[in-house]
Formats: C-alpha cells, structure tokens, sequence
C-alpha cells in the first residue's frame, strides 16, 4: 500500500512539473505606444467647435484619424525620418495646416517626444502638443501585429 500511494504521489508531482514547464507566457509581440497630449487637444478643439475635423499627413499619406495615424506610426521601421502635419479642416471646408515635424522614429528601448503644431478654428498655428513614441526593447520595425 506504501509503495502504491508513493508511485501516485511521485506521478502526480510529475504531472505538476511537466504541467508547470508547458504553460510559460507566449511571447507577446512587440508593439510601439504613442502617447502624448495631442488626444487632448484634439478633443477639446473638436468639442468646442463642432464640424471641425482634423487629418494627418505622414509622410505625405493622410490619415483620417489619430488611431489610424497612430498605428502607421507604430509600423515604421527603427531609426528611419519621417514628416507629420497636423491638418484641421473647419466647417466651411478651408483646411488649416500646422508647422511639419520632422522626426527620427526611435530604436529598441527609445523614445522620442514629437513637438507637435495643431491648428485650430481661426488660425493654421496655435495650440501646441506632443506625441511620444516608445518602442519596446525588442522592437525590430515592420507593422504591428
């Protein structure tokens, strides 16, 4: 009977262990955040003037959004320049451009603070803003996954 509960005892700590080393985290992939004030004052922009719409221009590709513009900023390849404007359109359709940002997108365990120049209702250049992007350690570039 000894040798019986000692052989399920050694079974079961067997099973715990193999249990134990099969289950680690899976890796997760590597994913640039980019954070900042520019949420704010866009959304504050937005909400005390209705019908105003802000696009961004990377590159020269715009972006209809700041989710859209934020994830083609996380897609871009370590250590590599790029522009960004900030374009706000108001009601009556004349679009107002901001100052062009030049930057360097930042490599593996980096950040960089993007000074950014958003326009507003009555002006192309006032309201200032940042952007901050910090890429992971094991950041490599390519699109996020």
């Amino acid at each position: 009977m000894k040798k019986f509960l000692l052989s399920i005892c050694m079974l079961a700590v067997a099973s715990v262990c193999l249990f134990m080393t099969s289950c680690k985290d899976d890796d997760e992939p590597a994913v640039v955040q980019v954070t900042g004030s520019l949420d704010q004052v866009i959304g504050d922009e937005t909400s005390t003037n209705p019908g105003f719409v802000y696009s961004f221009e990377l590159d020269g590709r715009t972006y209809n959004s700041l989710a859209a513009l934020k994830a083609a900023i996380a897609a871009l390849p370590e250590g590599t320049t790029h522009t960004l404007t900030v374009i706000g359109t108001d009601a009556n359709g004349k679009a107002h451009r901001g100052n062009t940002t030049t930057f360097t997108s930042p490599r593996a365990g980096q950040s960089v603070t993007i000074p950014i120049d958003v326009p507003l209702h009555d002006a192309d250049h006032s309201q200032g803003a940042t952007l901050v992007i910090t890429a992971p350690e094991s950041h490599n570039g390519g699109a996020v996954e």
